[in-house]
Formats: C-alpha cells, sequence, structure tokens
C-alpha cells in the first residue's frame, strides 16, 4: 500500500506543480476555472501569488513527505486543502449555491482523500 501511496503523492506533486507554475506564469489561462476576472495589476499579482504559491507549496510539502518518508508533511497538504474545502462551503452558505460549485468541492475532496490516505500509509510504515 505503501507504493500506491508513494505514487499517488508524486502525481499529486506533478500536478500541483504544474498547477502552481500555471497559475503563476499563464494566470489568464486560469481564470476561468477559478471564476475570477481580475481588473488590475494586484488582481493578476492576486492570482500569482495565492493560487500559485499555494499549489507550489502544496508540492513542495508532498514532495519532502515522498522524499523523506515522512507522513506530516503530506497529511499538512490535506489539511490545507480541506480548508480551501471550508471556505466553499463557507461561500455557498454565505453567498448562495450554484451548481457550478459542487466540481470544485468534489475534486478537493478527492485530493484530500489521497492525501489522508498516503500520509495514513507512511505512517503506518514508520511502525
Amino acid at each position: 500500500m505503501k507504493h500506491l501511496a508513494k505514487t499517488l503523492s508524486i502525481i499529486l506533486v506533478i500536478l500541483f506543480v504544474l498547477l502552481g507554475l500555471l497559475f503563476m506564469f499563464v494566470p489568464g489561462a486560469t481564470v476561468e476555472l477559478i471564476q475570477l476576472t481580475p481588473e488590475s495589476a494586484g488582481g493578476w499579482a492576486g492570482i500569482r501569488s495565492v493560487f500559485g504559491g499555494l499549489f507550489i507549496g502544496l508540492a513542495l510539502l508532498l514532495l519532502r513527505g515522498v522524499t523523506y518518508d515522512e507522513w506530516f508533511p503530506i497529511r499538512l497538504a490535506g489539511i490545507i486543502l480541506a480548508v480551501t474545502i471550508i471556505g466553499r462551503v463557507v461561500s455557498l452558505v454565505a453567498d448562495g449555491f450554484e451548481p457550478r460549485l459542487i466540481g470544485p468541492i468534489v475534486v478537493e475532496l478527492v485530493l484530500v482523500a489521497i492525501c489522508l490516505f498516503a500520509s495514513k500509509q507512511y505512517q503506518l510504515a514508520e511502525g
């Protein structure tokens, strides 16, 4: 099972690095994905820094866990993703329900589940 956990974690590292680089260096390609329309340089900077930085940071946490066989960085990545889900749920309650908001929540739930599964497998392997 640890091999599967490692494989899934590496896939997430690649995914998050690619997303982070895309948000940071080609944010125009991402605005539809996040349903934001920046109106100034400050808006673009926010997309580049917050989204790009978040995804690259998650990739670095996962990479640390995979490289050093540590469960905690992988669990931490899952916790950070779970907090983003909480933000989405708050938005659903505060701003109203839109069906297109469910897709990102489902994707994030799957990413959290992968992180929690992987971190648990690494933790069990520690003994």
